[in-house]
């Protein structure tokens, strides 16, 4: 027994146009979630000078500390414990970035469906 499946070919243009639609939304997506755990990371930096704080920001779809001593400060050294922010923002705001990055996925695949 034979099936042939009909509009086979209307199928497989519009899951393309979805699956470009989705790679379109990714890096804005990805931007977006980035500035929420920035944000977090922000909300957990200690801040004794003001140059870890101001140095906190966005790269591409990356949180960032470039203070030259951030990871110092993130996992500690020898004479002084660790302070966990980037790690310590990240988590607390991981709830709040997932819904985000679900949402705009699934507003991408609702415009072409």
């Amino acid at each position: 027994m034979t099936a042939t499946m009909r509009g086979e070919a209307a199928v497989r243009t519009k899951l393309a146009s979805v699956m470009a639609k989705m790679a379109a939304t990714a890096p804005v997506a990805e931007g977006a979630g980035a500035q929420m755990v920035a944000r977090g990371m922000a909300a957990y930096a200690p801040v004794h000078d003001g140059d870890l704080l101001a140095s906190i920001g966005v790269d591409g779809s990356s949180a960032v500390a470039t203070a030259p001593h951030a990871r110092f400060v993130q996992f500690g050294t020898r004479n002084m414990g660790a302070q966990p922010f980037m790690t310590d923002g990240a988590r607390a705001v991981e709830g709040e970035v997932v819904a985000a990055v679900a949402a705009a996925m699934k507003a991408a695949i609702r415009t072409e469906v």
